[in-house]
């Protein structure tokens, strides 16, 4: 854990929703965890776009939501410092641990990989990850990049001009995938909505309580001085 556990939002699992852990034990497909992992990382996005961070990245404190690998719920987030510096840490951080979740599923490791071996074998483990995404994993492991996994998919058919001509189609899909994970994002996530309109007016109320009874303390002080006299 990042922080003390009382800063910690946890999100409750529906009937219908399925553990990262449960769906990595029929989902053993390299297309069907790449889609995965794309839709991971716009979720992991979205949350720190609204100033928060993943407290626990265990599979089973990632939820997929009725079964739709669309819809993608950390089940413990925290919100992050407002220190600019502790921000970009944590942000960093979060993709690194997403990352190196992805590189255990696609090795099937989940239980016995660890940061330390990932790095010292990272040669031998990428044979088992996407060629097309290699660059991308040994950026974030061997150069800690930050860099978010969906993001990398669209520099690099901007990269590659000839094929992404030749390819539109993938372009268009890519975008209209972002788009829907915009979406999809502020319906999973639209507790956010409720913990900053929380914030602001607990921000509102606080002064309005202390204007209302210096308010009320200068009348009564008005009062007393004309009674006074």
């Amino acid at each position: 854990m990042k922080n003390n556990l009382s800063n910690i939002i946890s999100f409750n699992s529906g009937s219908n929703d399925e553990t990262l852990l449960s769906w990595s034990s029929f989902h053993k497909n390299n297309i069907e965890l790449r889609s995965l992992f794309f839709n991971l990382d716009c979720a992991l996005k979205y949350i720190h776009d609204h100033g928060y961070s993943v407290a626990d990245f265990s599979p089973s404190e990632i939820c997929i939501l009725n079964g739709d690998e669309k819809y993608i719920r950390f089940k413990k987030i925290i919100k992050m410092s407002e220190d600019s510096r502790q921000r970009e840490s944590a942000i960093k951080a979060d993709i690194f641990h997403s990352a190196f979740l992805q590189i255990a599923m696609y090795c099937n490791m989940l239980n016995c990989l660890t940061p330390q071996f990932l790095k010292e074998k990272f040669e031998e483990i990428v044979l088992f990850l996407p060629q097309e995404d290699v660059n991308y994993y040994r950026g974030v492991i061997e150069r800690n990049a930050s860099v978010y996994l969906h993001e990398y998919c669209q520099e690099y058919f901007r990269r590659n001009m000839a094929s992404f001509i030749e390819n539109s189609d993938d372009a268009n899909e890519i975008n209209e995938v972002l788009q829907r994970n915009l979406y999809n994002n502020t319906l999973v996530y639209k507790e956010f909505n409720i913990y900053q309109n929380a914030a602001f007016v607990h921000f509102l109320i606080v002064p309005t309580i202390v204007f209302g009874f210096l308010f009320l303390f200068s009348i009564v002080c008005w009062i007393i001085s004309v009674f006074s006299f």
